[in-house]
């Protein structure tokens, strides 16, 4: 999991593949223990109660920082396997259906904006 930890401070991302990258300084890596599922640890610093906790940990100078040692003390919530494995299914299934319904509505704009076309060129009656 990757953790922003400069400038815009507390943004999470997963790498769900092996890649080479080029680190800055203001990036975190932050792998999850044994107990822990990577996404569970993404999708929990992404909720506000750890982003609380991010937030209040920032050094602020003429830009924020938040170094190691403080996200060495985020305490970051371990639920049962049997529940991370819940969570995640149902984490999945909301994406799904948040996927479906961008799709849906991308369609309907699309429609929308066609008949507002034809209705204003007179090429359609009302």
């Amino acid at each position: 999991v990757l953790l922003s930890c400069s400038g815009s401070i507390g943004r999470v991302c997963v790498l769900r593949d092996d890649q080479d990258l080029a680190m800055v300084r203001s990036v975190a890596i932050l792998r999850a223990k044994p107990l822990l599922n990577g996404k569970v640890l993404e999708i929990s610093l992404q909720s506000p109660y750890l982003q609380r906790q991010i937030s209040g940990r920032v050094l602020q100078t003429a830009q924020g920082n938040l170094f190691q040692g403080e996200i060495r003390r985020l305490r970051v919530p371990i639920p049962s396997a049997q529940n991370q494995k819940e969570f995640i299914s149902l984490i999945d299934a909301l994406s799904n259906e948040q996927a479906e319904l961008a799709k849906r509505k991308k369609m309907t704009l699309s429609v929308r904006d066609r008949a507002l076309a034809q209705l204003a060129s007179g090429s359609t009656d009302v």
